[in-house]
């Protein structure tokens, strides 16, 4: 994305990311440090102090992340996704119905 906008405007840095890892798995990144886009604007929010916001947005993130791998047939890689994911606490009855879903189909 970066080379996408330069030219475009002044570039920002957001304060350094914990020392973990990127949870987009549906590519690999470049660099350990880089992130996704929604990774980044969940940055920005917990720079701003939205946490809310942060948190819907790594709600939503993760339930695109974790269903893209099931509809791509990663069950085992979706269940490993799925091991630090905030999604086991917060929607466990939508999990259940896209494992449901997916087992069927």
């Amino acid at each position: 994305m970066l080379h996408a906008v330069e030219g475009m405007g002044r570039c920002v840095c957001l304060p350094e990311p914990t020392a973990e890892p990127s949870r987009y798995w549906l590519r690999d990144q470049r660099e350990p440090t880089h992130l996704s886009t929604a990774e980044a604007l969940m940055g920005v929010f917990k720079a701003m102090g939205d946490s809310a916001a942060e948190r819907r947005l790594k709600l939503h993130f993760e339930l695109h992340v974790y269903a893209t791998l099931l509809a791509r047939g990663r069950r085992e890689m979706a269940e490993r996704y799925l091991g630090h994911s905030p999604l086991l606490i917060e929607t466990p009855e939508l999990l259940d119905r896209l494992q449901t879903r997916t087992l069927m189909a």
